[in-house]
């Protein structure tokens, strides 16, 4: 029996429970995109009947080929959807040959022998690696379901990665398309980029005391107080699936 109490454990989990409402609402297609290294949104579309797919094929040493969800999963018959992940910033299953090729060896907990991690690690050589392989072809996929996006929603996102948010930010002006934030303090730059920018429609929502929120729409950009904790992930799900 596992922990109930790890919040790894399904049923402490609550990205499971989005995923799902997205199975039923996101048109066979939803892309996440994260600058986190772990593989929790893996496990989490594992517990969901979709796709889950990295840009890697499904061998048990997996190749990077960013284009293969498109050309082979155009009509779904086993799976409710396509999930995409993202992950900008690589992942901790993601490894560079001595040939610099990149190769993902899912459930790895150690550094194969002769291999180096693929990852983007925080300082001055940030974005230059960022136009390396794989994170190249990853952009490129990124800019093209942002640009086929019908919303935006951001969970803990600060929008202090101008080489991801730029294309989100212009989809969501051009074409006003709606961005969601939740989140438990909303950065100064989340705030500047959509509030005072010209993004049309935008719900964010932070943290107040006595565990209310703080919203922020078109109509309230100075913010008003509600009731409850729809900041988190747990309260946000009441909005979506009332009970």
């Amino acid at each position: 029996m596992g922990n109930t109490r790890d919040p790894r454990h399904p049923k402490q989990l609550k990205l499971i429970d989005l995923l799902k409402y997205f199975e039923k609402t996101a048109k066979k297609r939803t892309s996440i995109v994260t600058t986190n290294y772990d593989r929790i949104a893996e496990y989490a579309v594992s517990y969901t009947n979709s796709l889950c797919y990295t840009g890697f094929t499904f061998n048990h040493i997996g190749h990077h080929i960013s284009e293969l969800v498109d050309a082979k999963f155009q009509e779904l018959r086993d799976y409710r959807s396509v999930i995409k992940i993202w992950k900008i910033h690589g992942s901790l299953d993601w490894f560079i040959d001595s040939t610099g090729g990149t190769l993902s060896f899912p459930h790895s907990s150690s550094i194969p022998h002769g291999y180096v991690p693929c990852i983007v690690t925080p300082g001055i050589e940030k974005y230059r690696k960022t136009y390396n392989e794989p994170f190249r072809s990853i952009m490129t996929s990124i800019d093209k379901d942002f640009n086929n996006a019908l919303s935006f929603f951001c969970i803990g996102y600060g929008f202090n990665d101008e080489h991801v948010q730029i294309y989100l930010l212009k989809k969501a002006q051009k074409d006003n398309i709606p961005i969601v934030l939740i989140t438990k303090r909303i950065s100064s730059k989340a705030k500047e980029l959509i509030i005072g920018g010209e993004v049309a429609k935008y719900l964010l929502i932070e943290e107040s005391t006595n565990d209310n929120s703080l919203v922020y729409t078109p109509e309230f950009n100075n913010g008003v107080v509600i009731e409850g904790d729809f900041w988190s992930l747990n309260g946000f799900l009441k909005i979506l699936n009332p009970k």
